[in-house]
Order: C-alpha cells, then structure tokens, then sequence
C-alpha cells in the first residue's frame, strides 16, 4: 500500500540555520514522527515554515527577556569590582582580608542554594521562579546602601548569592524546555553574551559615576542604587508576561504547540511541572558526563571569576587611574560580546563543541602566560588583563551548550544544570581568594593558579570526548531492542534509547 506521507526532504532545507537533513541516511525510518536517526528534523516544508514561526517568538518572549535579566544579575556582581577600585575598603573600613571575604560570601550562598532552588523550579515554573529572583536581587541591592561596615556588606553579600543561585541554571533549563534540542546551542550563547554586554552598560556606567566626586553617597553605591532599581523592574515585568512552557504560551498558537510537543516529546526533553522523582536526581547526581563536565566548568568559572571579579583591580594596581581602568575594561566587554554572541554559529559550523572549548582555553592560557614572563611590565599585564576575558567567556557557552544538548529529561536536566552552577560558584569563591593584597602589583600566583586549571579544563576535556566517543561505539556496534516496549515507554527513554547519540 503506498505511504500517504507527503513530507519532502531536500538536503539545502534549514531552519534558524539549522540543517534539516544531512544525508540521505539521515531519512531512514526509525519509527519517529519528527526526528531522523542523526538527531536532525524532519519536517514538511509547511513544518518548517511553522517551526521558523514558533522561534522567531520564542526568541522575543523568552530569551530576550533572561539576557536582560541575566544583564542585571551580572551588573551587579561587577559592582564589588568597581567599589574596590572607587575605595569601598576606605569607605567601610575595611581591613586584611575582610574585602575578599566579603566578596566569598556570595558565593558561600550561591553554591549552598543551587540544587534547593532549582527543586523549587520544577515545581513552580519559570514564570514566577525568574522574575522573584531577579525581585529579591534588587532588594537586597538596595539594601547595601545604608551598610556601613565589614558585618553588613557581608550579609547583604551573602542574600544577593542567595537570590541570584538559581538563575543561570533556570535559564538552561527554560531554553531546555522551550527549544527542540539543536535549537539550544545558540539560545545559551546569546544568554552567556549578554554577560558581556552587561560588561559594556557596567563600563559606561562606571565611567558615569567615577566622576561622583561630590554626591552625598560614595559613587559604588549609586552603581547598587540603579541595578536594584532595575532588577526590581525587569522582574516585576517578568510576573506579567513570563510563562512556563509552549503548553500554556498565550502567544504559541496550536499549530505550533502540537508540532514542538511532538519534537520535545521524542527528544525526551517535554517541560511539564512537578512530578519530581527521587530516582531522577539520584541519575543526574551519579551520572558521570555530568562530573566530568562539572571538573571543566570549575577551570573555566574560576577564570571567567578572576576578570569580574579582579579585572579592573590589576589595571590599577600597574597605576591606571580607576576612571583609565574603567575605561580601559570597557573595551574587552564589546569585543567580548562580538566572541560569545559568535558562538552559535561557530559550533553549529564546527559541529564538534570540544575543538571551540579546547582552542579557547588554550588562548586563555596564552594570556596569563604573557602575565608570568612579561614580569613587570605594565603593558604587557595591561594587554594581557584585557585580552584574556575576550577568550575565556566562550568557554562558559561552549560547556552549557555541550551538557544540555547532552542531557534528557527535564528533572535531569534542573539538576544537572544546578550541579553546573554549584561548581561554577565553587570556582568563583576559591577564585575570592586567588588575588590577595600582599602579592599587589603582579599577583603572579594567582595568574599560574588560572594557567593550571584552564590546564585541567584541557586534561578533562579530552577524558570527555573519548569517553563519549566509546559510549556512542558501544550504542553502534550493541543496538538495544526495543520492540516490546510500548510508545509512551520510548518517549521516557531519554538518552537510553538505542538511536540517542552523544554530541562531541
């Protein structure tokens, strides 16, 4: 009986600058509505032009709104970086090692509350869980300003940590929800680079209040002024018009929401809430990809650390004035974000994610190397301090984007997104204390401390990628029967089923 299918599949069709087939293989049937045997689409062209639909507003509801929300979040860590340089230290009477304390305890916060707050997201949805972050950040911005020593910058630190732990591994986890899997690398790009656009508004703002010489308040504190002010905003905007999932998206009609819960659902990666069980966090906790990727997003978070964090400390330590150090930071935040808004598009042409990361870490190391054997020069630090956080920041989008396309399941998934947050804060606070006064103006052992671990990141990279090249072997030469299961049994399956491949 001739098939009733009418689907064409010419090799030239993409969509979102994906390619829908890449071989003639690549159509065999498989016994899958949507997706062929390498993972790619397989659509009508009627499919394509609805699918093209559904992401141009996706893009404009869901993502654009967490880069601006991550705008804000990351704003606000820069403002510990600007205060040191404009004399927070003098200000509160600061001594020892109580600034870098200080600056720990929001990490203190952001790591013990990652796998907590991200439970709560499985059961409330993003629409409430994001914009409430992004609220309480704002409060407890506000909150710093009437801190007038070591006691309570460190309090006010630590609930800042508290309500921004959850937010970067909600934003994987919405975009894991919202975008069939080949979708996913691009989203988290635009997402991490709009770090580095924040880079570009905290450097034109410092710039702005470093001439607050005679304002009633020292100027690092107009910097916590605006940013709480803004965060409160953009999460009130949030309750209004945020929503969960394609499922219940006003403005996802019902075409498209039949044809993305069909792809999602033999993805494996189908957002619904609630419904955790114990079993699927006890898999991500003991799932090996998972700790490998954790070990390589603790090199690179610890270096992406050392330029938010010390950036502009180590220009004015080689006697840039703060306003020259502001501006100076301002430069590598626009070629910065160029980088990493750049990232989609480099995997999806190199296609394997583990030659971007390797080739960015090791110009990162390049970097701190010219920190090392140009000892003493200023304008070697100089050039080396704004040309490492250009190639480090890729890295951040080429780890999320390699583990989520990587991982099945959406309780899984807010795991092992936290998992990767826990290790990221893990680096960050080990990162507080990497650059300590006493070793002003070089800070040589902080600098062989970044070439070591991004040498790591290197190491378990490799263990990565020949691990999953095993496991996708095994897969190919011991094809699982699954014959007896029924349709609803497959569609969990996730990673397990025998046609799932590991993305290098």
């Amino acid at each position: 009986m001739p098939s009733t299918d009418t689907r064409s599949f010419p090799s030239s069709d993409h969509v979102d600058g994906e390619k829908i087939i890449e071989s003639s293989e690549a159509s065999v049937d498989n016994g899958l509505r949507y997706l062929n045997v390498d993972g790619t689409l397989k659509l009508t062209e009627h499919e394509q032009a609805v699918i093209k639909r559904y992401l141009r507003k996706v893009d404009i509801r869901i993502v654009l709104y967490l880069c601006i929300g991550y705008i804000a979040f990351f704003i606000n860590r820069a403002t510990m970086s600007f205060a040191k340089m404009n004399g927070i230290n003098k200000d509160l009477h600061l001594k020892g090692t109580e600034y870098n304390v200080a600056l720990s305890c929001f990490y203190i916060a952001f790591f013990v509350f990652q796998i907590p707050l991200n439970i709560v997201l499985r059961y409330t949805g993003p629409r409430y869980y994001i914009p409430t972050l992004l609220i309480l950040t704002g409060a407890f911005n506000l909150l710093t300003l009437p801190v007038t020593n070591f006691a309570g910058l460190a309090a006010t630190r630590f609930f800042e940590g508290l309500s921004q732990a959850g937010y970067l591994a909600a934003c994987y986890y919405t975009i894991g929800t919202w975008y069939p899997r080949m979708y996913v690398p691009v989203r988290i790009s635009l997402v991490i680079s709009s770090s580095c656009f924040a880079g570009i508004i905290s450097g034109a703002m410092g710039i702005g209040f470093t001439k607050l010489t005679h304002a009633p308040l020292p100027n690092w504190k107009y910097f916590y002024l605006t940013m709480g002010l803004v965060a409160v905003l953009v999460g009130i905007f949030g309750l209004f018009n945020l929503r969960d999932y394609p499922e219940v998206a006003h403005f996802v009609d019902d075409e498209e929401k039949e044809l993305v819960r069909g792809i999602l659902t033999e993805q494996g990666i189908l957002g619904t809430s609630g419904g955790i069980k114990l079993k699927d966090i006890v898999e991500a906790l003991t799932d090996w990809r998972v700790w490998l990727f954790l070990l390589i997003e603790f090199g690179v978070q610890f270096t992406t650390g050392t330029g938010a964090n010390w950036a502009g400390v180590f220009l004015v330590s080689v006697r840039w004035t703060p306003f020259q150090a502001t501006v100076l930071g301002f430069i590598p935040s626009v070629l910065t974000t160029v980088a990493v808004a750049s990232c989609g598009p480099i995997m999806r042409r190199a296609k394997k994610i583990h030659y971007c990361l390797l080739a960015s870490t090791l110009l990162t190391i390049f970097c701190f190397a010219i920190n090392l054997v140009g000892k003493h020069s200023r304008n070697a630090h100089t050039a080396a301090t704004m040309l490492f956080p250009i190639f480090v920041l890729p890295s951040c989008a080429f780890v999320a984007s390699w583990m989520n396309i990587n991982i099945t399941g959406p309780t899984k998934s807010a795991v092992a997104n936290a998992m990767l947050t826990c290790a990221s804060s893990l680096a960050i606070f080990a990162n507080s204390y990497a650059y300590l006064d006493k070793d002003a103006p070089w800070y040589n052992k902080g600098h062989a401390a970044n070439i070591g671990l991004q040498g790591s990141v290197i190491v378990f990279t490799v263990i990565l990628v020949f691990l999953l090249k095993r496991a996708n072997k095994k897969r190919d030469e011991n094809p699982k029967d699954i014959s007896s299961l029924s349709p609803a049994e497959i569609k969990l399956l996730g990673h397990l089923h025998p046609d799932f491949r590991y993305k290098l």
